[in-house]
């Protein structure tokens, strides 16, 4: 049997560690802003600036450091509003 890493598989396969990262810190950048139920309004670095965000990011996806650079390259388009890179 295959072993799981930390991310979730989808129907096409794994998913990569700058899917999950984008939308968490596009939940986390919009959190303050949007109260509705289910939302991140209270969890830590939620509407808070990039390095809050970003060590919200990593600590709850628990990325290694060989994602570190794509991790915050999708923390930076999700706080800028741009489309991810993939």
């Amino acid at each position: 049997a295959r072993q799981q890493g930390p991310f979730p598989p989808n129907r096409h396969g794994p998913l990569h560690p700058t899917h999950h990262a984008f939308g968490l810190a596009s939940d986390l950048a919009e959190a303050r802003s949007h109260r509705l139920a289910g939302r991140l309004h209270d969890a830590p670095g939620a509407g808070g600036d990039a390095a809050e965000v970003l060590a919200e990011v990593r600590r709850r996806l628990a990325v290694g450091p060989e994602h570190d650079g794509l991790v915050a390259e999708a923390v930076a388009d999700a706080r800028a509003g741009r489309r991810p890179r993939w």
